[in-house]
This record gives C-alpha cells, structure tokens and sequence, in this order.
C-alpha cells in the first residue's frame, strides 16, 4: 500500500505543480500582462486546463483510488494520507463528469472575460462586458448540466467554493442577514450626505500609500520574503506555491482607505495559502 500511496502523492503534486502555474499566469495577467496578450493568454489557459483535466480523470487514477480506499477506510480519517485519498477521489469524480472542452472553453472564456471586463472598467461602459458576462453564464448551465443528480442547480456551483454546501442550508443564513443589514445600508445612506474629511481623505500618491500599506502589513505578518504586493484594478490574492503568495491592491489618489482595507482583506486570504504546512506541497 506504500507504494500505492506514494504513487499518489505523485499524482497529486504534479496537480498542485499545474494550478501553481495557473495561478501565476492569472496574476501576471490581472497585473503586468500587456493589453493585447489576453486572447493568447487564454489559449495558454485553455491549454493548461486540457491538461491539468486530463490527469485528473486518468482511469488509471481511478483504479488507483479503488485500490487505496479499504486501506484508507481502516485508518485515522483526519490522518494526512487519508485526506489526500478523500480529496483527490472528490476533485475527480467531479472532473470525469465533465466533457474536456467544456472544461477548457470555461477556462478560456473566464480569461477573454477579464479582458473584457477591464475594457469595460477603463471605458466606464460595461455594454461592453455583456457578451462575455452571456458566454460564462451559458458555460456555467451547461457545466450545471453535468450533475443532474444535484438537489438544486446552484449547489453544484456552491460545492466548487464550499465543499459539501447546499443552497438549501445557504439561504435561510442570507435572510437572516439580509434581515440585520439592511436598516444598516438605510441608515449608512442617509448618513452618505455628511462629508468624509477624516485621515484617509486624499490627495495621497501612490509612492506613499504604498510605503504605509508595507508598514501596516508587515506589522501583521507580511514578509517581502515570500509575499509580493502589486497594483490590480480589482484585488486578489494567489498562492503560487510555498513561499510564494501575492496579493494586489488599488490605489485611489484621493482616498488611502481603499488601498489600506483591500491589502489587510487580500493579506487575510492570502494567509490561507501562505500557513499550509510545506510537507503538504509534495
């Protein structure tokens, strides 16, 4: 059974190695990427994910799951081992029912989306995001389409973010905030009239509220080490592998909270990434 799980472990680096690499071309893409490389960066996305769906549904994977499942089922559930048996079976199943190039025209179509997006974003006319917002939307019902078996349609979508999230349990917490927030939203907009002349309220240049978003940051744990901070028109954050995290901001000449909160909420997520344990990443 070593031998089974080690080849395992292969396996499942390789598709860590691949998505690593994904990522890194959806940073470059949202911060240093030129304008007219986003139809070529898509096919090398599309491509990528060709590949990446191609080892994930490899019948020979399969078999090997098969083959390591009683042991698995005999041992600590929360063990490392059986973990990676349990994920790598879910991802799986998911991937083989869906087609391969639905797989990567989803991919290519989310990456000439951005494009459009930011089009739209620079031209303050998002009829110009319409097309691309159609296309992802009829990839995602037929993408839906593949798991006929779901309770809801968007349980399938939810599952992806939330592993083992129904609609079902999602929508009575959404009234129950939607009840407390908005006498919130009421009262913030009536407020709205009252100008803001506090600490934040610019003009800043950008120089400077970098330099004071480094300071905060590194007061809670950023490291110039193995984190990188860079300018995008919507932030983000990545993991691009160990010892490897980004995270984006924007900057708003006349208003230094906006690059102040996106950095310390990319930095939360970014956290994710950056604490796993590196004997997890091979």
């Amino acid at each position: 059974m070593a031998d089974s799980l080690a080849e395992l472990r292969v396996r499942a680096a390789e598709l860590a190695d691949l998505h690593g690499v994904t990522a890194l071309l959806h940073w470059d893409q949202h911060t240093t990427m030129p304008p007219s490389g986003g139809a070529a960066r898509a096919e090398r996305l599309a491509t990528l994910d060709a590949v990446a769906h191609g080892r994930l549904t490899d019948p020979a994977l399969g078999r090997l799951l098969d083959e390591l499942e009683p042991w698995a089922a005999d041992q600590d559930p929360d063990s490392d081992p059986v973990r990676l048996v349990s994920r790598i079976r879910r991802d799986h199943e998911k991937a083989v029912r869906i087609p391969a190039e639905l797989s990567a025209e989803l991919t290519r179509a989310a990456s000439l989306g951005q494009e459009a997006w930011l089009d739209a974003h620079r031209a303050n006319d998002f009829g110009r995001f319409r097309d691309a917002l159609e296309r992802q939307v009829e990839l995602r019902h037929r993408y839906v389409g593949c798991f006929p078996d779901a309770e809801h349609p968007y349980d399938v979508l939810l599952d992806d973010y939330e592993p083992g999230m129904r609609t079902a349990e999602v929508v009575p917490v959404l009234a129950e905030l939607r009840e407390g927030l908005t006498p919130l939203v009421a009262a913030t907009a009536r407020d709205a009239r009252r100008p803001n002349d506090g600490v934040f309220a610019g003009p800043w240049d950008v120089a400077t509220q970098r330099d004071a978003v480094l300071d905060v940051l590194g007061a809670v744990g950023y490291d110039p080490a193995s984190w990188r901070l860079d300018p995008a028109p919507h932030p983000f954050a990545l993991g691009i592998g160990t010892g490897d995290t980004r995270i984006t901001t924007r900057y708003v000449e006349d208003e230094f909270g906006m690059a102040l909160y996106s950095s310390l909420h990319e930095f939360g997520h970014g956290l994710y990434d950056a604490s796993h344990a590196p004997e997890l990443a091979s």
